[in-house]
């Protein structure tokens, strides 16, 4: 029997034509009945997306309605919260940590802002936070007052890394402190005003600290610093003291890292008027120390070079290397014979009998920062994996030709002042880096050689080729990084350059003369894994160019955050591998995903 009629009961006497209420009751009604005519009729069983409601479900749609708008108190709010994220949590914790463990710190920040729940799992986890950095506000007051100390006092999330640039520390309360600090793994305070007093009560609860940067010469009050210290910080693998002018530092210092493995003082005053309590420094920690960063100091190192039983494996010169000095590098390259990374400072050239030393005694050296003009010692040091190398100075404008230097072994190239006579796949096929600068080779494929599978990160300053050719035809599928500054590429090349790139996810783009609009779509639309875009004075750039990338690219954000005054960064997953922490301040990425215009 045919459904009656919504309003008069009645069957409808053609059952095809009536009309269906889309509302709650569901109910047919006739044509007339419902104040519709067959015109209507014809489009509602179209099936084009019309609905008709009849008057009661209209009435009651409308109550409702009206219910849903009034104002919530907040008590009701939270518990359609809980409500909605008891019903999306169904996963238990452990398996929604293993999720977010592949996850980079940039993601993290974006899942730590979808639920309390999430961000609940992702805060309480040290793994996790372990790609988060903490930065407070520059030119804040610490003391018991402190908006952002209150911030913190109140935040359960356990942060592993905390920088601290350019405050006025003056009372840091160890109620909040100790607490706080007990996951902290890596600890900057650079530019900050704070005495030695307050400094140690920061540091005596950070029993897991592993990397310290203080870099506040003057600005650190010294003047009452203890001679005895009655704890240690027996994690701390890492101390850096840049701008060191005060010698009580390092006596403190010295009795605080038992374990230490890395010194750095590159900078500062300290080195030269209190070499001898560097040396004492060095000499207290010469059971584990294997990595020092110190200015090239004919005393200093003489001291050094008088402690028997420092095994070093990493040496960072700083300053200047002046004339008389040659013969303490020999002498210090032959005391340390296992070293595996060695770096000299910029613009000090060194002579063949010093290279030829290198070459002889550091059989294991697998990392290089040289400035020379003779590279005739380096097939001497088939080991090497990292070669920065330089011939050009404001003194000097020497250029060496790199090609007919050739390396298996090196994955890692950074070049100034080259002359590449051919593709840099012939000297070094498996490069993962590289970056170049002031180098003339004759082609863009002697750069862009498709037979370089391995290279992921790649950087371009100022090279100029003899010949202009566009000759791009294989993609490069591992290439994730881009910097190009001041070259010389044509529209045509740029664009087919972003075409055989895919794997992109970063890029910045400087003093590009034939940068336009349609480079910057071609980017768009084919680098579907970019995470961040810079781009700066390059002038055929118009206001276009942010909106078309934006269409393509909508989860890039093109603005900064700043929330609460305390900016969360995150370390770029390139810096970040698994559990294990490059313990240097400076390779922090403080940036989000942005694309800059």
């Amino acid at each position: 029997m045919a459904a009656s009629c919504g309003n008069c009961r009645r069957s409808p006497a053609r059952p095809d034509r009536k009309v269906k209420c889309s509302g709650p009751c569901a109910r047919a009604f006739h044509l007339l009945c419902a104040d519709l005519n067959v015109s209507f009729w014809r489009a509602a069983t179209a099936q084009v997306g019309l609905f008709w409601f009849c008057p009661g479900c209209r009435v009651e749609l409308e109550r409702k309605k009206d219910k849903a708008s009034t104002t919530h108190s907040h008590s009701d709010v939270s518990d359609r919260i809980e409500k909605l994220e008891r019903e999306t949590g169904e996963l238990p914790a452990e398996i929604w940590h293993k999720v977010f463990q592949a996850l980079d710190g940039n993601q993290l920040r974006a899942i730590r802002m979808t639920c309390r729940g999430w961000n609940q799992i992702v805060g309480s986890s040290c793994s996790l936070m372990n790609k988060l950095v903490l930065r407070l506000p520059k030119d804040i007051i610490v003391d018991q007052y402190c908006g952002e100390v209150k911030l913190l006092a109140a935040c359960e999330s356990r942060y592993v890394h905390l920088v601290m640039d350019q405050l006025r520390i003056i009372r840091v309360d160890a109620s909040w402190w100790a607490s706080f600090a007990l996951n902290l793994k890596s600890l900057s305070i650079t530019g900050c005003r704070i005495t030695v007093a307050t400094l140690l009560t920061m540091l005596e609860p950070l029993h897991n600290l592993k990397s310290l940067t203080l870099a506040s010469g003057p600005l650190i009050d010294a003047r009452e610093c203890p001679s005895v210290i009655s704890f240690q910080l027996p994690s701390l693998e890492k101390l850096a003291l840049q701008e060191a002018d005060q010698g009580d530092l390092l006596d403190l210092f010295r009795q605080l890292c038992p374990r230490l493995k890395v010194f750095e003082m590159p900078t500062g005053s300290c080195a030269e008027t209190h070499s001898d309590k560097v040396a004492q420094f060095v000499e207290a920690t010469k059971g584990t120390l294997v990595e020092l960063e110190l200015p090239m100091l004919r005393r200093l190192w003489g001291s050094i070079m008088e402690i028997d039983g420092v095994r070093l494996r990493r040496v960072t010169l700083t300053g200047c290397i002046r004339g008389g000095m040659q013969e303490n590098l020999v002498e210090m390259i032959k005391k340390y014979p296992d070293i595996q990374i060695l770096q000299f400072p910029e613009n000090s050239f060194l002579d063949k009998s010093i290279l030829k030393t290198i070459a002889n005694n550091l059989t294991n050296l697998e990392q290089l920062k040289i400035f020379t003009s003779d590279t005739s010692f380096l097939h001497e040091m088939p080991k090497l994996t990292s070669l920065d190398i330089c011939c050009q100075s404001r003194f000097s404008s020497t250029r060496f030709d790199f090609s007919r230097y050739k390396n298996e072994n090196l994955t890692s190239l950074t070049a100034n002042a080259a002359n590449l006579s051919r593709s840099l796949f012939y000297s070094c096929p498996n490069l993962q880096t590289c970056n170049l600068a002031n180098c003339r080779p004759e082609s863009w494929s002697d750069i862009f050689d498709p037979k370089m599978k391995l290279l992921r990160n790649l950087s371009l300053q100022s090279i100029k080729v003899s010949k202009n050719v566009d000759s791009l035809a294989e993609c490069f599928e591992r290439l994730q990084y881009l910097s190009i500054s001041a070259c010389d590429m044509k529209q045509s090349f740029l664009k087919a350059l972003f075409s055989v790139c895919p794997a992109l996810t970063h890029i910045w783009l400087e003093r590009l003369d034939e940068l336009d609009d349609e480079v910057m779509e071609t980017i768009g639309r084919k680098l579907k894994n970019l995470k961040r875009i810079t781009v700066r004075n390059c002038g055929m750039i118009n206001q276009l160019s942010p909106q078309l990338f934006g269409e393509c690219h909508p989860q890039i954000e093109l603005q900064k955050v700043r929330k609460r005054n305390i900016t969360e960064e995150y370390l770029s997953p390139t810096e970040y591998d698994g559990d294990d922490y490059d313990y240097n301040d400076y390779y922090y990425d403080s940036s989000e995903s942005v694309a800059y215009f």
